[in-house]
């Protein structure tokens, strides 16, 4: 398309045509309308070849715009990042902060953009997502191209069929979002906002969920609250509290209520003050129980009697698909596909899941262990078996440390080390009803608490980090419920670890709530148990030995993380605080100093040093086998 061409296309639909006023494919003016002050100019051409035309929709965190690839001459819709509390616009059209906001938090929520708009990229080949074609940065902003749908927006297209749909319709339409939404999930994004006006239709009839604007990393503490829609989001959203794949559970179950009856569900605000939901089955529709149920469940106000994720989900709405009846049928391969928990009732030991823990080498370390494909985590099969490689070069160090030894390992560097995944041996700390809370027996990791960037930090420069570090936020919270629950876990046994209710102090009066598949243990729960009874600890915060507990051990693998020999021997707590060695107290608040047991003794975990991880899980007692 020639510039000269501009002239002939109508900015409302991106249609060329003669007529020089109205056009008459869509009937709208031509030069396009500005319907929002703020927003780009109708026939602006961002990086070199996008013509951008009306406004498509809106969001606190962006604008959508219909455009048009003048290079390839196909149309287009372009999210620009425009979260309008933060930022004006300048006359050349680029954007500036505004208010009380820093260019640092702008800058935080644009890398965040553009990180997971990457992240998304990815996903282009599964149907119930929306394409993204190109990424790039203008105007002091980042812009994300994706695909244009013909068909306009789920919410029209219930309205215009009767006002509600079939549940075989329903059902149908929603599969391939729900089953591309686990992918999404998988990669740790939860998308906050799904409702039938962000679910577009293509021109095949297939839909497509879109504005990706409110997606949010799992646990990253830069990312804006974001209340979702009335009727659609659930409570914890609303509060900005324990946010997880359950979140777009609710979301989805949301839409298709929506679908099914053509009402807005209640809100979760009115449903908090005892507003009923009016039950799906109260509505003169036929519907399965089964599906009926599954839609209910999923809107449940606790996060935590929901289904956890979009396989389940999936699996109780749909059944299991062919591949999963098939792995039923499948011979089970030790130690990597054995999803049994093995339960030693002499000593209170049980074995579930599988992690990289006992090093190979000598004879053991053959030539197919060596030479394997290993991908992107370094881990490889092996006839049944489950290996990991190791380089010094991913062991966390300070840029000081690594000064000082920069011969050393840059020799190790040269090298890999290898270990077996193993099943991970727990201790039971406790046991009430059929539930059953277990703790790894050995250190299975070395992790900080938070950022790799504080090990660079001066302790002058730690000192002065006083606010916002919380287990709620932290990236050891991040790290636990997404890649250590991939790697240790198999989908089946996933499905068997139960999501907890965590209550965290971050002050001597104050609890923080999260929903966790994996966590470490506070201080009240290493002196009292897991019951919760905090009034003990808080009535009298003096430290207390450890030593009566069983000793902690060192994996093999989290001994060779473990590379500067300086650093503590001990593992971690998810509280923070300060602890006062010489007068015997510790203190709850958000401070850069944490807590860890070191050789029984309560102690300091600063931000800037790793600590051994003992990970917390709860399991149901009937998915335990006794041997």
């Amino acid at each position: 398309m020639e510039i000269s061409e501009i002239k002939k296309m109508c900015l409302s639909c991106m249609h060329m045509t003669k007529e020089e006023d109205f056009c008459p494919v869509c009937g709208k003016p031509k030069k396009g309308v500005k319907t929002f002050g703020r927003a780009l100019e109708p026939g602006t051409i961002l990086n070199g070849k996008f013509l951008i035309g009306n406004i498509l929709g809106m969001g606190s965190f962006g604008i959508t715009y219909i455009g048009f690839d003048m290079l390839l001459e196909y149309r287009v819709a372009i999210k620009e990042f425009f979260p309008d509390e933060m930022v004006e616009r300048k006359e050349d059209g680029s954007l500036i902060v505004a208010g009380d906001t820093t260019e640092e938090e702008f800058q935080a929520e644009l890398k965040a953009f553009l990180r997971e708009s990457r992240m998304l990229a990815q996903f282009a080949k599964y149907p119930g997502i929306v394409s993204i074609k190109e990424l790039f940065y203008a105007n002091n902003t980042g812009y994300m191209v994706m695909e244009y749908l013909e068909g306009g927006t789920l919410r029209r297209y219930i309205d215009n069929n009767g006002g509600h749909l079939s549940v075989e319709q329903t059902l149908s339409l929603m599969q391939p979002v729900i089953v591309s939404m686990e992918e999404i999930h998988k990669a740790g994004l939860i998308h906050r906002d799904i409702s039938p006006e962000n679910i577009m239709l293509d021109s095949d009839g297939s839909i497509k969920v879109i504005d990706f604007g409110a997606t949010k990393k799992l646990n990253n503490r830069t990312a804006q609250v974001y209340f979702g829609k009335f009727g659609y989001a659930p409570l914890e959203q609303m509060v900005g509290e324990g946010q997880g794949p359950w979140t777009d559970v609710y979301g989805i179950c949301a839409t298709m209520y929506c679908m099914i009856t053509g009402d807005i569900p209640t809100d979760a605000f009115r449903r908090s003050m005892n507003e009923p939901l009016t039950p799906i089955t109260d509505y003169n529709i036929q519907i399965d129980q089964r599906i009926a149920d599954a839609i209910m469940k999923g809107m449940n106000m606790q996060c935590a009697d929901r289904q956890q994720d979009m396989g389940q989900l999936r699996r109780s709405l749909y059944g299991f698909s062919q591949e999963e009846m098939n792995k039923k049928n499948e011979p089970v391969y030790f130690p990597t596909i054995n999803t049994q928990m093995l339960y030693d009732k002499k000593n209170r030991r049980v074995w579930f899941g599988h992690y990289p823990m006992n090093e190979v080498s000598g004879s053991r370390l053959t030539t197919d262990i060596i030479y394997a494909t290993y991908d992107l985590v370094d881990s490889t099969m092996i006839k049944g078996a489950k290996f990991k490689r190791f380089n010094v070069a991913s062991a966390l160090m300070s840029t000081a440390y690594r000064n000082v030894n920069r011969a050393k390992i840059k020799e190790d560097s040269r090298k890999y080390r290898y270990f077996e995944y193993t099943e991970i041996p727990w201790v039971i700390r406790q046991q009430k009803g059929n539930t059953m809370i277990l703790q790894s027996e050995y250190v299975l990791d070395y992790q900080l608490f938070d950022d790799k960037d504080y090990m660079d930090m001066t302790e002058r420069e730690i000192g002065k980090i006083r606010t916002g570090i919380v287990w709620e936020s932290s990236g050891i919270r991040e790290w636990l419920n997404r890649d250590f629950f991939q790697e240790a876990f198999s989908k089946e046994e996933q499905e068997r670890i139960i999501v907890k209710e965590i209550r965290t102090p971050i002050s001597t009066f104050t609890d923080k709530t999260t929903y966790d598949r994996v966590f470490l243990p506070s201080v009240e729960e290493m002196i009292n148990g897991f019951d919760e009874r905090t009034g003990a600890v808080r009535a009298n915060n003096s430290l207390k030995l450890f030593e009566e507990q069983a000793p902690c051990y060192f994996s093999q693998f989290a001994d060779a993380k473990k590379i500067n020999e300086s650093l503590p021997m001990g593992y971690g707590l998810r509280t923070r605080g300060t602890v006062n060695e010489y007068n015997g107290t510790f203190t709850y608040g958000e401070s850069c100093d944490g807590q860890s047991i070191q050789a029984g003794m309560l102690k300091n975990w600063r931000l800037d040093v790793p600590m051994g991880i003992r990970p917390v899980i709860l399991v149901d007692v009937t998915d335990i086998c006794e041997v």
